[in-house]
C-alpha cells in the first residue's frame, strides 16, 4: 500500500506529478518522529525505508529519482486549478 499526498481536485492528468522536495523532507521528518516515538508504525517504517535516518532519506530520494516522467512534474501542494492559472 502506498500513501500519497494529493489535493481534493487532483486530476488524472497530473497523477504522475511527484511531491516537491519540501514534502519529501516533511515525510522524512514525520517518519523519523514516528520511529523515535516508538509508535506502532515504527517497525514497518524501518523495514520499508531503512534503519538509519540517512538510509530513510536515501530511500525517499531514490523514489523521486526513479520517477521518470516527461515532461517532469512536481506537486507543490497547491490545488490543481492554481497550476493552470
Amino acid at each position: 500500500m502506498d500513501l500519497v499526498l494529493a489535493c481534493a481536485e487532483w486530476s488524472g492528468e497530473e497523477s504522475d506529478a511527484f511531491p516537491t522536495r519540501r514534502f519529501l523532507e516533511r515525510l522524512h521528518q514525520r517518519n523519523s518522529y514516528l520511529i523515535d516515538s516508538h509508535y506502532p508504525l515504527r517497525d514497518a517504517l524501518i523495514r520499508d525505508t531503512g534503519r538509519t535516518a540517512q538510509e530513510r532519506w536515501s530511500f525517499l530520494r531514490a523514489l523521486r529519482e526513479q520517477r521518470q516522467v516527461w515532461p517532469p512534474r512536481s506537486w507543490d501542494g497547491r490545488p490543481a486549478a492554481e497550476h493552470l492559472g
